[in-house]
Formats: structure tokens, sequence, C-alpha cells
């Protein structure tokens, strides 16, 4: 088995290095640019276009705030909505804070 784990893991280290080594062996690439186009948007969707294209590093901080933000409320809106449907999610073993 030990003999298979070894093979495994160098193939998977060989995968990962190769790419590196063959960019590395051609000619210098050019840098690439990647930008939303934020003239079909307008509001929140235009503001929130632009922050992407303006700084990554605001854009990247404000999705990892607001996504649990939106999971959260998403959540709370469904249990809301299945209790008054009767579904009980805290009854369950597991469901819900003890």
């Amino acid at each position: 088995m030990f003999g298979i784990q070894a093979l495994l893991v160098r193939a998977a280290a060989l995968l990962l290095v190769l790419p590196a080594g063959l960019a590395a062996a051609g000619a210098a690439g050019q840098r690439l640019v990647f930008v939303a186009d934020s003239r079909r948007y307008a509001g929140w969707q235009a503001w929130f276009t632009n922050l992407y294209n303006e700084s990554l590093a605001q854009f990247t901080l404000l999705t990892i705030v607001l996504v649990p933000l939106l999971a959260l409320a998403l959540s709370s809106v469904m249990g809301f909505f299945l209790s008054r449907t009767g579904i009980d999610l805290k009854s369950r073993p597991g469901g819900g804070a003890h």
C-alpha cells in the first residue's frame, strides 16, 4: 500500500510542478489584465463592477464580508418560512441550537 501512495504523491507533485517548468521554458509572456465591462450596468451593480476594476483588494474584502451576511439573511428568511409551514428544523437531532 505504501508503494501506491508514494507513487500517487509523486504524480501529484509532478502535475503541480510541470506547468511551471513549461511556462518558464517559453518566451517571456505578456501580463494579463482582467477587466469587467461596467458599461451595461447601473446603480449598485455598476459600483460593484467598478470596485472590481479599480481595487481588487477592496473587492475581495467586501465579497468576504458580504457572502456570509447574505447567507445569514437567506437562512434566517428560510427558517422563518419553514417554521410558518410547520417544518421545525430545531427538533431534529443535530439541528438548531441546544
